[in-house]
């Protein structure tokens, strides 16, 4: 005769339900308390009217340092010779923007003009050319001390920095090398140009 066994064990399926039951149970408990937990009180104002306003890089020029101009004439000089050397002027510059800059200084090429001014009598059998001045091929001009100008070639330099609301002072000279009487009578022209740069590094 055979007996009839009754398993006391739940079986596999039932036992894996019960399992996700529980996990999704304790799940939303969590969720529900967690809820609660993070519950708080909110108030929100507002800044209004925040402004940004970029700051201004205003470079001015003048001849006596006391008006500035945004642009100034230059100076004449006449009756330089061979071996010659003097002054050309002073020129001061002012930053009156609100930005700290770089000043630099340098000869505008396209400004350059070689006047021939007329060929005088000493002057016709050194001169090749009637219609070309030759001053600017032995002229040296400096700003500062430092060459911007030398026998037809032109330098960029720089002045240092200039702050804002603070002015420099600029020194021009120039000298004439051993010239003959080829530059007698002869005009070298020229603008310089100043730039103002801002610096790498600003003080608010």
């Amino acid at each position: 005769m055979h007996k009839l066994r009754i398993s006391t064990k739940p079986c596999k399926g039932m036992l894996n339900k019960k399992i996700l039951l529980s996990v999704l149970i304790i799940g939303l408990v969590t969720a529900v308390t967690g809820a609660g937990t993070w519950a708080q009180f909110i108030d929100t104002e507002k800044s209004t009217g925040n402004t940004l306003t970029a700051g201004s890089m205003n470079l001015k020029l003048s001849k006596d340092g006391t008006a500035y101009y945004n642009g100034i004439s230059g100076y004449t000089l006449a009756g330089l010779y061979p071996n010659d050397k003097g002054d050309i002027g002073v020129i001061y510059a002012r930053n009156e923007g609100s930005v700290d800059g770089n000043l630099s200084v340098t000869i505008n090429a396209t400004s350059i003009k070689n006047h021939e001014n007329s060929i005088i009598d000493p002057e016709i059998p050194d001169d090749a050319t009637s219609d070309t001045g030759e001053l600017g091929n032995h002229l040296t001009i400096y700003a500062n001390d430092q060459i911007i100008y030398n026998k037809g070639i032109i330098y960029t330099r720089s002045l240092g920095p200039l702050p804002d609301g603070e002015n420099t002072t600029i020194n021009f000279e120039y000298a004439v090398d051993n010239a003959n009487n080829e530059i007698q009578s002869d005009q070298f022209v020229f603008d310089l140009d100043f730039t103002l740069t801002q610096g790498s590094t600003q003080t608010k």
